[in-house]
């Protein structure tokens, strides 16, 4: 283009030419682009029209500056020159079908749709059961997933003793996304709704209705997902005059329908134990079930009519289609939400580029009828 044209014309006309210069040549991340120096002589552009156009190229993740140094090509600009979309691999763990409508579902239904917003690929691995139970991870589990040769990971969930395999997977370099609380030298980045805000959002609502000690109902506390939210709930409570603690948990183990009327007993039993006890979050939906059970059966006097219950709910709206769980308080984690995070850091991270600062996941509260004042 002549020099005479408008100075946007001609830099943004130059960073065409060098956009496809890059793809036309296989560049990798980290080599040298041609300096301003050589672009002069080869393009007889003037220093402004050259850095102008070399600046829209960093602006667009493709070249990165260094000072004195030069421009510099970015995992971004290789792979765009190779033009390979980014490819995902998500983990889900055994228990978990990636096709389930709540917890890991919900979540993956938002790293698929904000993947394919972002031109990524997505390949989903459920975990197979180990064949031994002295094994932490069936054989073929690290072949299969390095086999998709992913650019990012997404491991979904976590228990005991995989810190072994993450490591393994995560030894290529490749960034790894977990929704774990915790893992002792890790080389990933969590991303998870805020437990603190979950905590005190549901401390704040039952403390504005004047409870002072709140129990918990659900099917297992040894479990990194709730086990984190219950410290934090613990914690939030002490510092806000709520007691709240393992003493005031039901924890039931027995969740099958045959043995449904025995929980629903010994729930009745530890409600009639501990009447200081005026409101219950139900951090399991699968205590909806003896709950709802119980308040069904009850008469009108009965302690349990006086109770607040507040849900967490993981599984949407139709929680195990139990019609009491439409009047009960419900708090619930932005899990397509979470999604779409992991997938735009990933991103970021493969690309090379700055992970800017994010504000937390905030999950949604909805008020039910069942949220009572506390007895007096």
């Amino acid at each position: 283009m002549d020099e005479s044209a408008a100075p946007s014309l001609r830099y943004r006309s130059l960073a065409e030419e060098l956009r496809q210069e890059l793809f036309a040549h296989e560049y990798r991340a980290g080599d040298r682009f041609p300096s301003i120096r050589n672009l002069i002589t080869k393009t007889g552009r003037s220093l402004p029209t050259v850095r102008s156009a070399l600046n829209i190229l960093v602006d667009e993740g493709l070249l990165e500056r260094s000072p004195r140094s030069g421009y510099f090509v970015t995992a971004l600009g290789a792979r765009q020159a190779a033009n390979r979309a980014i490819r995902l691999a998500v983990i889900t763990p055994v228990f978990s079908a990636p096709t389930e409508p709540w917890f890991t579902g919900r979540i993956i239904s938002g790293i698929v749709n904000a993947a394919a917003q972002n031109y990524a690929s997505v390949a989903i691995i459920q975990r197979r059961q180990p064949p031994d139970a002295r094994m932490r991870h069936h054989p073929d589990d690290i072949e299969r997933i390095n086999g998709e040769k992913a650019d990012g990971l997404v491991w979904l969930h976590y228990s005991q003793g995989e810190e072994a395999i993450l490591e393994r997977i995560s030894a290529g370099g490749a960034p790894v996304a977990t929704t774990m609380r915790q893992w002792p030298g890790r080389r990933s980045f969590m991303i998870r709704e805020d437990n603190w805000l979950f905590a005190v959002q549901i401390i704040t609502a039952f403390q504005a209705l004047g409870h002072r000690t709140i129990g918990m109902v659900l099917h297992v506390l040894e479990d990194e997902y709730y086990s984190s939210k219950f410290a934090c709930l613990v914690e939030v409570g002490s510092r806000m005059g709520i007691k709240i603690d393992r003493s005031t948990c039901f924890i039931f183990t027995e969740s099958t329908d045959l043995q449904l009327d025995t929980v629903t007993d010994n729930f009745e039993h530890f409600v009639r134990e501990r009447p200081e006890i005026t409101g219950y979050i139900i951090l399991d939906s699968l205590g909806l079930g003896p709950i709802d059970r119980l308040w069904r059966r009850a008469a009108a006097d009965h302690p349990i009519k006086r109770i607040s219950f507040l849900l967490n709910v993981l599984d949407g709206d139709n929680v195990l289609n139990i019609p009491l769980s439409r009047d009960i308080t419900s708090i619930t984690p932005p899990l397509e939400q979470m999604g779409e995070r992991i997938v735009a850091e990933l991103i970021q991270r493969i690309n090379g580029t700055a992970v800017p600062k994010t504000t937390p996941l905030i999950p949604q509260l909805r008020l039910g009828r069942t949220m009572l004042p506390a007895i007096r």
